[in-house]
């Protein structure tokens, strides 16, 4: 709403407000959502795994199958002919702080390039350029890693 009082009346503002309500409302609707699949998915968890399968189409259970398939496959596949040295590296290549210490270096990535612009000082410059260089360097060992 809109609303002017003339100076010094000391109930209303004497400059213009306005209040949207637009985000306020896009707030709800967005919590609502999230209630709903919170409470959905409570729901089907709650139901056994058996009954579960009965309310899949048939498209569903193909997929379903197919990706219970494609997970047990990639447990059980092994390569026997990787040296020692590659096996033992494995461990580490699937680790969850590798993972994470992968994630950090992204976000220091993106921060990096959003610092860069063309009239930075030539020090700082040269700074971010070396930055982006390690990045690069260490997402080539990740890769090689993995």
């Amino acid at each position: 709403f809109l609303c002017a009082a003339p100076p010094g009346d000391g109930t209303v503002p004497s400059h213009r407000t306005h209040v949207n309500a637009l985000p306020l409302i896009l707030l709800e609707i967005l919590a609502n959502m999230t209630l709903y699949q919170a409470l959905n998915a409570i729901m089907v968890n709650s139901i056994g795994v058996t009954k579960r399968r009965a309310f899949l189409t048939g498209p569903q259970k193909c997929w379903d199958a197919t990706v219970t398939a494609v997970q047990t496959a990639r447990r059980e596949f092994v390569r026997t002919t990787q040296s020692v040295g590659i096996q033992s590296l494995q461990p580490l290549a699937n680790s969850d702080r590798l993972e994470g210490l992968t994630q950090t270096v992204i976000l220091a990535n993106i921060l990096v390039m959003l610092l860069q612009s063309s009239d930075s000082p030539p020090a700082e410059i040269a700074v971010l350029d070396t930055l982006n260089e390690i990045f690069v360097v260490f997402y080539c060992m990740e890769q090689g890693l993995k």
